[in-house]
């Protein structure tokens, strides 16, 4: 949409009467008009044939179900991948109770297949159309209460509740004949177990060899420079910047840098949440879901762990209407080797967190490593790298830009009237 913007300004075509098929640039401006539609319907279509892929035939509700007892209501929302939003429809019955996820368009394609049966002069109006996505959450609230209202208006329109749950087009919407509530008790029971096997992480295996997994990548990250897919990309305020292209385009970032500051100053101000906001713009705050015990850690690792823990961190989006807010759950230890390096290591633990609807859930293994630089104590060099899968569509810029952290962090830890606080 951006590159059809630039293309457009720069172009001398000022209406479809002036276009020539022999001018490069407006052929160029053309395609990409084309281009950019061709993906917004194909968006548009994947959720709607991904939820018809999983629906089965429709049966009549079950013979002694009362209908007018049936509730339905539009309890929450989540994005996909930054594209499209769902809506959890749920529906409370007999048997009890399950949910549907519906994208807005399926509830347009409900109202337009109803309008055959009812005439369109007796169905409630949905909530306004937009052409673009829009992930702010106070529109995606408001839309949400929109198709409350709209389905509380439907259920009793013509005859009411009884006679509208036995329209075929309502049934498949609602999910009605079709064991969902079973479904949902097995799958209910299942979550309760395995949420019981992972309930103390100190008697998690699994921690401990994603834990293992991550420090061996980080180390070999920091072991070398370009190489092994890391390109050396320029200083970027006296950091050195590499950037490297994981699985599926995502990116990874290493920065190498000065700071004015002893080691234990520093890792003790970084280890600080009130002092991340301040060099972090769109850290918002970390939330400790589980101290793990230090000393099983270090026997179990051989390390000498210093701090473990399970912890829960949300960020803020750079732009809400484009770009849905992060949250990342993960094991944090750190540790000091015998010859004086710190390092901290962070690793996805999402198993101990479930899914908040106002965040998409990010994937990261990152580490920082801390060294002090040699003939000069109040010098250290840093290291940063993250290797990230934001689970969405989020530009790589905004990914790249991240790498120079040590320098912002430099600007704030000069200050030697805090250096006492840490020491």
């Amino acid at each position: 949409f951006v590159a059809c913007i630039i293309a457009f300004a720069t172009s001398d075509l000022k209406n479809v009467s002036d276009f020539d098929v022999s001018n490069k640039q407006q052929v160029t401006l053309l395609l990409l008009v084309f281009l950019y539609l061709a993906i917004r319907v194909s968006l548009w279509t994947v959720g709607d044939e991904v939820e018809a892929q999983a629906e089965v035939e429709t049966k009549s509700p079950k013979k002694g179900q009362d209908l007018e007892n049936l509730t339905v209501k539009i309890a929450d929302h989540r994005i996909i991948d930054d594209i499209y939003t769902q809506y959890k429809v749920v529906v409370t019955c007999d048997e009890g109770e399950y949910w549907v996820w519906r994208r807005f368009s399926q509830f347009d394609t409900l109202r337009t297949a109803l309008r055959k049966d009812l005439g369109s002069g007796v169905l409630p109006k949905l909530p306004s159309k937009t052409f673009f996505s829009n992930m702010d959450p106070e529109f995606l609230e408001k839309r949400q209460e929109g198709l409350n209202e709209f389905i509380a208006q439907l259920l009793e329109c013509e005859g009411g509740k009884k006679k509208m749950l036995q329209l075929d087009p309502l049934k498949q919407f609602l999910g009605l004949g079709q064991g969902r509530v079973a479904a949902m008790e097995r799958a209910k029971k299942e979550a309760e177990t395995e949420a019981k096997k992972v309930n103390d992480p100190n008697k998690d295996p699994q921690l401990i060899q994603k834990f293992i997994k991550a420090r061996n990548e980080i180390e070999k990250a920091a072991s070398i420079g370009e190489g092994d897919g890391w390109k050396f990309i320029g200083k970027r305020q006296e950091v050195q910047c590499y950037l490297k292209k994981g699985i599926e385009g995502h990116t990874f970032t290493k920065g190498v840098g000065i700071v004015n500051c002893p080691s234990e100053v520093l890792i003790g101000f970084m280890g600080d949440p009130e002092n991340r906001k301040k060099y972090d713009e769109m850290f918002k705050g970390v939330t400790n879901l589980h101290q793990l015990d230090e000393n099983i850690l270090s026997a179990k690792l051989n390390i000498k762990v210093e701090q473990a823990a399970i912890q829960w961190s949300e960020f803020s989006s750079p732009f809400p209407s484009l770009v849905t807010a992060r949250d990342i759950c993960t094991l944090s230890v750190r540790y000091t080797e015998p010859n004086g390096r710190i390092v901290v290591i962070l690793v996805s633990a999402d198993e101990y967190k479930k899914p908040v609807k106002k965040y998409v859930r990010a994937t990261v293994t990152a580490g920082v490593i801390i060294e002090a630089l040699p003939g000069n104590p109040n010098k250290c060099t840093m290291t940063n790298i993250t290797m990230m899968d934001p689970n969405g569509n989020i530009p790589q810029w905004i990914i790249s830009s991240m790498a120079p952290e040590s320098s912002k962090v430099d600007q704030l830890v000069k200050d030697r009237s805090i250096w006492a606080k840490y020491q």
